[in-house]
C-alpha cells in the first residue's frame, strides 16, 4: 500500500501546471450532474498533449494558470469530487519540487501514474463520446440560465 503524506493546501500544484482529467472523472462528474465542472473542460492537442483539461490551466497569466476550482484560501471547491491527478497530490516528483512539503514526500510519481494514464488514454479513445456529454452539459446550463 502506498502511504500518501498530507497535502499542506499551499495551492501550487492548483496554480503551476495544466491539470488534465480522465474517463472516468468526466464520467463520474456526467453521472452527479455536475455541469459546472463539465463546462470547464476543454479538448486540448497541443505541446502540453493531447486530452481533456480544466480549461482555466491552460491559461498563464504571469506564469500562474490556476485552476477555476481553487479558492482564494487555497481549499478545493470540488475536493469531494476532484480529478484523479488531482487526488494523487502530493507526490515526490522533480517536476512538483515546488510543493511546500516536497522533502517530506515519499510517494514516487511512477507508483500512481498508470492508473492516470490509463484513464487519460481512455477519454482520448472516447472523445466523441465525452464532446457530446459536454455539448449536452453546456445545453442545460443554457437551459437553467432562463429559467
Amino acid at each position: 500500500m502506498i502511504e500518501k503524506v498530507e497535502c499542506k493546501q499551499c495551492g501550487q500544484c492548483c496554480k503551476l501546471y495544466a491539470i488534465a482529467v480522465g474517463y472516468e472523472d468526466i464520467m463520474r462528474w456526467y453521472s452527479e450532474g455536475r455541469y459546472d465542472i463539465l463546462s470547464e473542460l476543454q479538448w486540448n492537442n497541443n505541446e502540453l498533449g493531447k486530452g481533456y483539461y480544466i480549461r482555466s490551466t491552460l491559461v498563464t497569466v504571469n506564469g500562474i494558470a490556476k485552476c477555476s476550482f481553487l479558492s482564494n484560501n487555497n481549499k478545493c471547491k470540488i475536493h469531494d469530487t476532484k480529478p484523479l491527478c488531482c487526488r494523487n497530490m502530493p507526490v515526490k516528483e522533480p517536476k512538483f519540487s515546488f510543493c511546500k512539503n516536497y522533502d517530506n514526500l515519499n510517494v514516487e510519481y511512477q507508483a500512481i501514474y498508470r492508473n492516470e494514464y490509463n484513464s487519460l488514454m481512455k477519454a482520448i479513445l472516447n472523445k466523441d463520446k465525452i464532446d457530446k456529454i459536454l455539448e449536452e452539459c453546456n445545453m442545460k446550463l443554457i437551459e437553467s440560465n432562463f429559467k
